[in-house]
């Protein structure tokens, strides 16, 4: 019976590969399609909590590969337009990279926070991943506005020149257990997942033990020696002019290079910047344990300050809320034919996401105006 699977599921594909593609609708997008068989969908939905990977096919390009394909993602699994990674495994690259993920941005309205979020860390000089809007068929039905996301894994910091030694994803960041804060240390497995390298938190347990040992400058000494603060604190800054509260303790790698084993941070999952949270004075200095100590070092912090103010006038208000018409105008149309985004009022949204950010600034403002005064 298994046999008998197996090879129904190669006709499938190589039909599915060597057939002409359709002409879908691109609604002005990069159209993507996934041809996966029935059985195949079927135990993706069996297995949705694991996210096994099926063997499948993805048009694109006018060309034709062959994928590894899953779900991914948290809250998207239990939405009916659900998010997916997938793998190209034929030796083939699609926009010079074979791992990515498909956001649905089931919960966002907009559907832009994640291009706008990701162009503020490159504006700041940090590796972030390539990400695109698509318009995404599976199995010949239009699914909706989806983003194509490069997977933050070896082989994207591979493409950048860098070569890890090790890479270590936070997770579950409501539960505070990557926060750095002196409990954490106690199960470091509870806040990080290894995601590259061997079985190791040595690195992590040391810097959690600075940042929470009584002896300022002894700690200070040994953070030099563990981080790269520059790479930090410009993560910091690019988190704070987003509101991205959820980057803190949570959706962030860190890496150590072959040459340099000092740790860096790498971006990920950006769906709740700009949300409607109050502003609060000492918001501009993030929160999380690590922070708070960085930042209480006078050169730190100044560097931290001038950090921010560059970004400020590189990537003003305005320069935010032109990239998020322009991105708008660009979606709008797959916008209004997915099934799902388009129940949403995307305008009024909009609406809310501008004032949400002109508010944010504006407070951010003052703080920094404060805070650059008084160092």
């Amino acid at each position: 019976m298994k046999l008998a699977l197996f090879v129904a599921e190669i006709l499938f594909l190589s039909m599915a590969c060597n057939s002409k593609n359709p002409d879908f609708e691109s609604y002005g997008l990069r159209t993507i399609h996934l041809v996966i068989p029935s059985e195949n969908l079927a135990i993706m939905e069996s297995t949705l909590t694991q996210k096994n990977s099926v063997r499948a096919s993805l048009e694109a390009e006018g060309r034709s590969f062959a994928i590894k394909v899953g779900y991914s993602g948290k809250s998207s699994l239990f939405h009916p337009k659900r998010s997916y990674n997938f793998k190209i495994t034929d030796g083939h690259s699609l926009v010079d990279s074979k791992n990515w993920r498909l956001s649905s941005q089931a919960n966002e309205a907009t559907a832009v926070k994640s291009i706008v979020g990701f162009e503020v860390f490159r504006k700041l000089g940090l590796l972030a991943p390539k990400v695109e809007a698509v318009s995404l068929y599976i199995n010949y039905e239009f699914k909706g506005l989806y983003y194509l996301i490069e997977e933050v894994d070896l082989e994207l910091y591979k493409s950048k020149g860098v070569y890890p030694e090790q890479i270590y994803k936070a997770r579950y960041g409501r539960l505070s257990h990557a926060d750095f804060s002196a409990d954490s240390i106690n199960d470091l497995s509870l806040g990080f997942k290894i995601i590259h390298g061997s079985e190791r938190w040595d690195s992590l347990e040391k810097l959690i033990l600075a940042i929470n040992q009584n002896d300022q400058a002894s700690s200070a000494r040994a953070i030099d020696a563990l981080l790269d603060k520059d790479n930090y604190l410009r993560y910091l800054a690019a988190a704070v002019y987003l509101n991205h509260w959820d980057g803190y303790s949570n959706n962030f790698f860190i890496y150590q290079s072959n040459h340099d084993l000092r740790m860096r941070w790498t971006l990920w999952d950006l769906d709740h910047v700009w949300e409607e949270n109050p502003y609060q004075t000492g918001d501009i200095f993030g929160k999380n344990a690590l922070s708070s100590f960085l930042l209480a070092q006078v050169d730190d912090r100044r560097s931290f300050l001038s950090i921010m103010n560059a970004l400020i006038d590189s990537f003003d208000t305005t320069a935010i809320l032109n990239t998020i018409d322009e991105t708008v105008a660009l979606t709008q149309a797959a916008y209004e034919a997915d099934p799902y985004l388009n129940i949403f009022d995307r305008a009024a949204a909009v609406d809310d996401l501008k004032t949400n950010i002109n508010h944010w600034h504006s407070e951010l403002l003052k703080d920094l105006e404060t805070h650059s005064q008084k160092d």
